[in-house]
């Protein structure tokens, strides 16, 4: 009773059938090992693909059609391939403005003459264009120098809000004593603050 339960039993080891299984098995190997794709690089720069026949029947297989598949793989089985190639990548020209063009620009902005500034008396290294200028105007003298050669003319000089006052003032005749003694004190600070940027 106890050995028909055995070969009943399909999980017991003695109603295991062994020839069948051992087909099986050796099948399954054989189609692990062949489902491979190997590449080989030779020295003379060849790629050559070799494809297993089981691979390509199993391919067919998965993908139901010969040309999608195993077309491509048949067509690349050896190509040659040149290492030396130049890339394509960023075959454009860059765009780049000519070193001429850009010391012209550079020479009309160093045309405008510099002015000290006022308000920054211990950096007299600094210069400075009138106040009046900016770049939209800097660039409308620009297209005029380059069209008809002209010339920029001179600017104005900077002033403070004091030295400003002085001069309305006393074109309106309304300066007072306080304001003259003001002016003066500006005035020596100025040319002392001058003297001791030349010193260094």
């Amino acid at each position: 009773m106890e050995e028909s339960n055995a070969n009943d039993d399909p999980y017991s080891f003695d109603g295991y059938d062994s020839d069948v299984d051992k087909e099986y098995l050796l099948s399954d190997l054989e189609e692990r090992y062949t489902n491979q794709i190997h590449f080989h690089i030779f020295q003379e720069e060849t790629v050559e693909e070799t494809v297993s026949r089981q691979a390509e029947v199993n391919l067919n297989e998965c993908a139901n059609t010969k040309k999608k598949v195993v077309g491509p793989v048949n067509r690349s089985r050896k190509r040659k391939r040149d290492f030396n190639t130049k890339s394509l990548q960023g075959s454009h020209t860059k765009y780049c403005i000519p070193a001429a063009d850009k010391q012209l620009v550079r020479d009309h902005v160093n045309s405008f003459p510099g002015i000290d500034s006022h308000y920054c008396r211990a950096r007299t290294q600094r210069e400075y264009v009138e106040s009046t200028l900016n770049i939209k105007k800097m660039y409308e003298l620009y297209v005029k120098f380059a069209t008809e050669k002209q010339f920029v003319p001179k600017p104005k000089k900077d002033k403070c809000d004091v030295c400003k006052l002085n001069k309305l003032c006393t074109e309106e005749d309304r300066l007072t004593d306080e304001d003259k003694g003001r002016y003066q004190n500006h005035i020596l600070e100025k040319n002392a603050g001058q003297r001791r940027t030349t010193k260094r």
